[in-house]
């Protein structure tokens, strides 16, 4: 099974902003029709949400499309 695309949602979260301004969901979506949604950690982020969302989107596409869910995982260092 293999990620195809990805499709993120940002949504403005109400006062009193717990957990942010805005949250990012991500959509991933396999070749075999299969979607797995997750959420974006997005508190301490000083870009727009709509901006973070196309990042999103452009990191999939350019990093994990194509790759097998298994070895699609990104650890940060540190």
């Amino acid at each position: 099974m293999k990620i195809t695309a990805a499709e993120a949602f940002p949504v403005a979260n109400p006062n009193p902003y717990v957990g942010g301004p805005a949250w990012v969901f991500v959509r991933l979506d396999t070749d075999a029709n299969i979607s797995g949604y997750g959420e974006m950690f997005t508190a301490q982020t000083y870009v727009r949400p709509t901006t973070l969302a196309v990042l999103v989107e452009q990191f999939v596409e350019d990093f994990l499309v194509g790759q097998a869910i298994g070895r699609a995982s990104w650890r940060g260092r540190g």
